[in-house]
């Protein structure tokens, strides 16, 4: 099939898809992004690795090549899988399906990588030590597939870091040139910080492995190392899910998890298109507690909202002991407990999500003891994972603050609904933030964001949709100050709630308007639908 006959084809290429490949945010907006593309319209393949954990009956097995990865060849086949208009085509080849996660080390893996790799100190939460060359062999298979097929799609849609040298595969060679000379090329950077941009610390072990032409690698040489990012830039057109994001990464001083990327960026005035990710409403809606996992049903924009407080009353009752015999959900430590009675007058404030500095965890644990001090009526639950310390410092406090504050550790999909519906508010001091997902879900479930007015966290209306405070320039590091300011921000919130009579949050005009405000937008700005109209199709398609 020649390119011509492919008007409208659209290549979404990702390791990961909501449903299939489940790690970070990127799942969401692709599976959402490639969703309303085929609601258009358009004909949409996504290309994703076949993992080990995938459960799916794989058995249309469509081709197989052999493909070199630096000095190893890797037998790789092609399986198709057609799924809500959408066609998948999934790599399979060892170096997937023997994970069982998506880019680091699971429990259950464990013990067989550490004695394969004769790693002893391999430990939960370690990134593959081979994430490069699978990152590699994932994007030569998605140009092999091209090559073997001769086809090309009208647009090739790359996603983050893992698949960013796509382009450059395909633009090296004069075989790739012709076939995809008709080609968009987009690479959306959905997370530039260090140690997510799948940097090569040496630029011969980049020549090794990829095999590109050094004149080609040279586009991404930052000294010693070379960045997929810039490599791709040279052949493709960058986009990132947010203006407010865009406009950072270009600007190194606002940039200081990805200061020395940010700066090649300026020198070499890179143009980066920011367009604000949305949310899929339908699977979140509090309406349908099939799709929503939540026990009680509600709907914000009729103003009933007495679901929402039917959910917290049962997330109260499974958090009332610490030493409950059923967990709150399955994939949960908890650490604390609350009581067993509902004060009248108690605000609830929640944040979910990984727990990393760079998401400002360190920073709410450490305001937490402060805030109460002044409101010791507020109630905190946190859930999630990651950094070692910072999850010791949550078991600590929760054992400090009994009653007051619940850790729950892990991650399960209907208990971080059920927590983020339940609670009045949540709290997203985030030091940087690309565009930013738990503000939007928190919308549909009627919970307000306190958020620091970093990336896109920006697109919160201060006042209007929820709220956002600011650090003071050239102090967005340090953290005493961004303790203080987070303090003082929920402290603000917690004082108009108090200033009145009511029991409830909703009871008050003011932060009932909040909620209607926030949850119009859902339906109309930050619809996918819109989004991709409006802008993303501009994009594919700009004569």
């Amino acid at each position: 099939m020649s390119t011509k006959e492919n008007n409208g084809l659209i290549w979404v290429v990702s390791r990961e898809y909501a449903g299939f490949a489940e790690a970070g945010g990127v799942k969401n907006v692709v599976k959402s992004l490639a969703e309303a593309a085929a609601a258009y319209g358009l004909t949409v393949t996504v290309f994703l690795p076949r993992y080990g954990n995938n459960s799916e009956d794989l058995d249309n097995c469509i081709g197989e090549a052999q493909i070199r990865v630096g000095d190893t060849p890797h037998l790789v086949r092609y399986f198709e899988l057609f799924r809500k208009n959408i066609r998948f085509i999934f790599i399979d080849s060892g170096i997937f399906t023997e994970k069982k996660d998506i880019y680091t080390y699971c429990a259950e893996e464990l013990d067989y990588f550490r004695e394969k790799l004769h790693r002893p100190d391999l430990k939960k939460g370690d990134g593959y030590i081979d994430n490069h060359e699978m990152n590699v062999l994932f994007q030569k298979a998605v140009y092999c597939y091209g090559l073997r097929n001769h086809t090309a799609p009208q647009v090739l849609h790359c996603h983050d870091a893992h698949t960013a040298l796509l382009p450059a595969f395909i633009s090296a060679r004069c075989t790739g040139r012709r076939l995809f000379r008709h080609t968009r090329t987009l690479i959306t950077i959905h997370n530039a910080g260090d140690g997510y941009r799948q940097t090569f610390y040496s630029f011969e072990y980049a020549a090794h492995l990829t095999d590109l032409p050094h004149r080609v690698l040279e586009y991404g040489r930052v000294d010693y190392t070379v960045e997929p990012f810039l490599v791709g830039s040279a052949f493709a057109d960058l986009t990132t899910v947010s203006p407010w994001y865009a406009k950072q990464l270009i600007s190194p001083e606002h940039s200081p998890y990805s200061y020395l990327f940010s700066k090649t960026l300026a020198q070499k005035h890179i143009h980066i298109t920011g367009i604000t990710n949305g949310i899929d409403f339908a699977t979140y809606n509090p309406l349908d507690m099939e799709c929503s996992g939540l026990p009680f049903a509600f709907d914000i924009q009729k103003e009933q909202f007495e679901g929402k407080y039917a959910c917290r009353s049962f997330l109260l009752d499974k958090l009332q002991s610490q030493t409950c015999t059923a967990p709150l959900y399955d994939g949960i430590q908890q650490y604390g407990s609350m009581s067993t009675q509902e004060e009248k007058r108690t605000l609830y404030l929640m944040y979910h999500g990984r727990l990393v500095r760079q998401k400002g965890v360190d920073v709410l644990l450490k305001a937490i003891p402060r805030i109460l001090e002044r409101f010791p009526n507020l109630r905190f639950i946190v859930m999630g994972q990651g950094n070692p310390e910072l999850e010791a410092e949550a078991i600590a406090l929760a054992a400090a603050l009994p009653g007051k504050f619940v850790y729950c550790k892990g991650y399960n999909r209907k208990a971080a609904r059920l927590i983020t519906a339940a609670a009045d508010f949540i709290v997203l001091p985030s030091l940087f933030e690309p565009c930013g997902l738990e503000d939007l879900i928190a919308q549909v479930y009627g919970t307000i964001p306190i958020a620091n007015a970093q990336g896109g966290l920006q697109k919160i209306i201060n006042g209007k949709t929820g709220f956002l405070y600011t650090l003071p320039n050239g102090e967005e590091q340090n953290t005493d100050i961004h303790i203080s300011a987070l303090t003082e921000a929920v402290l603000n919130q917690a004082e108009s709630f108090f200033a009145t009579d009511k029991a409830r949050l909703t009871d008050i005009p003011y932060f009932k308007n909040i909620i209607l405000q926030a949850c119009t937008a859902l339906h109309t700005e930050f619809s996918w639908k819109h989004i991709f109209t409006q802008q993303y199709l501009k994009l594919y398609f700009p004569n």
